[in-house]
């Protein structure tokens, strides 16, 4: 809680993604846009800050419904995932996959494109500060991370 009585989250979906992909048509039916991303979500105070933090490595093919319109569902793969906290101990995850379920809509005469995606995600903790978590422990306290998203591609 901040000294207004305000306060901040800081969550494994939340935040902002910020990367670049490639994307490859198949045909006029069919294409598939790889990207990298790096994602992060801050709480920032006078006292110390706490940031969530990955690097994500995503696959995901699309059906185009007609110009505008795509539909697509991938895989993608999370590394580096870490909790950094000026309060406790930092806390690092497993690299994992997840899935991703994603509308595209790209605007006519532009090379702005929006696109709404769903994903699958769930981060298993490593570490806490100098101390390893057994894998056993590990897969019993796993961090959510399934988000929805809402994002802004420009296109060249």
């Amino acid at each position: 809680m901040y000294e207004d009585n305000s306060d901040d989250t800081v969550k494994a979906g939340d935040g902002i993604f910020i990367g670049g992909g490639i994307h490859y048509q198949a045909n006029k039916d069919f294409d598939i846009k790889l990207n990298a991303l790096y994602h992060f979500d801050a709480a920032e105070a006078k006292n110390g800050d706490l940031t969530f933090s990955r690097w994500a490595f995503e696959a995901i093919p699309y059906y185009n419904l007609n110009d505008n319109v795509k539909l697509g569902a991938g895989i993608g793969f999370d590394t580096s995932v870490e909790l950094d906290s000026n309060f406790t101990l930092d806390a690092k995850f497993n690299n994992t996959t997840k899935l991703i379920f994603s509308g595209l809509y790209a605007f006519n005469y532009s090379q702005i494109s929006l696109e709404l995606r769903y994903e699958v995600a769930e981060y298993e903790v490593s570490s806490v500060g100098n101390l390893s978590i057994p894998s056993n422990i590990a897969n019993t306290h796993q961090l959510d991370g399934n988000r929805f998203a809402a994002l802004v591609h420009w296109n060249f």
